[in-house]
């Protein structure tokens, strides 16, 4: 029996993706941080993973799912909570992987990495959240061809809008009175997500599906904005393409006024 290490299995995708490797009969080894029904695993702490992956024997398959949001304009998010983000989606997803490696090779295993549609595309009060999945992005591409001659394979699942617990995230400290209007108009487009959102597990299937292939391709998107939106930024020049995003996020309006009050001023 294959055994599949899954990041993050105590809510959302994370849990939905457990299920489903179990029910392609992985041997599932879900982790949380806080641990309680899972195996207890921090990807921030350096001794965490090394008791996680040492507990292991066997290793076929890396689910770097573990992922935190946070919401907030890029000028009024300090350092601390960027590195916060960073450190989870990005150094941690590296850390586990550099320490899992040796397994993965041993089995000629896959590493999954949970990306992000914000990989190819940042809106607006969540910069450091895109940022930290385009980094993993181009991490992936290049551990991707790193381990290629040693029967590693590696790839990206990037999700549009699913249910989870990330579009609850809080808003950073210390809000700034600039973008209040920007929040005002954003809100509703962020409430609207969270009803719309998908079921996680249509991410789960992919996953499986990846888990399960021969080989992989290196991004896989998925959702009902996850291939339509990077279609339409590839057709249209960048301008176009903005207004586009600014239309469709209810901040046509917003913009328009502040240029109105620079000519003014």
């Amino acid at each position: 029996m294959k055994t599949a290490l899954v990041t993050g299995t105590s809510s959302g995708l994370g849990a939905s993706i457990a299920a489903e490797l179990a029910r392609r009969e992985f041997r599932v080894v879900g982790t949380s941080r806080h641990g309680g029904a899972y195996t207890q695993l921090d990807v921030t702490d350096a001794a965490s993973i090394t008791r996680c992956v040492g507990a292991l024997d066997r290793l076929d398959l890396l689910v770097n799912n573990a992922g935190v949001m946070l919401r907030g304009a890029v000028e009024e998010t300090d350092d601390r909570a960027a590195r916060a983000v960073f450190d989870t989606n990005f150094f941690g997803a590296a850390a586990l992987t550099r320490a899992a490696l040796p397994l993965l090779r041993a089995a000629r295993g896959r590493v999954i990495n949970m990306g992000s549609i914000a990989c190819g595309n940042a809106p607006p009060l969540v910069g450091f959240y895109a940022a930290s999945k385009h980094a993993l992005l181009g991490y992936t591409e290049a551990l991707r061809t790193e381990q290629q001659a040693f029967g590693v394979d590696v790839c990206l699942v990037e999700p549009s809008d699913f249910r989870s617990n990330l579009f609850t995230a809080p808003l950073t400290c210390d809000p700034l009175p600039e973008y209040d209007q920007l929040r005002a108009v954003l809100s509703p487009f962020f409430a609207r997500i969270v009803e719309r959102a998908e079921d996680p597990a249509i991410v789960a299937r992919l996953v499986g599906d990846l888990a399960c292939a021969r080989s992989t391709r290196l991004r896989n998107r998925v959702g009902r904005w996850g291939e339509r939106l990077p279609r339409i930024k590839a057709l249209l020049p960048q301008r176009a393409f903005e207004r586009f995003m600014q239309t469709g996020l209810g901040l046509s309006e917003v913009i328009r006024d502040a240029q109105r009050s620079k000519i003014r001023g």
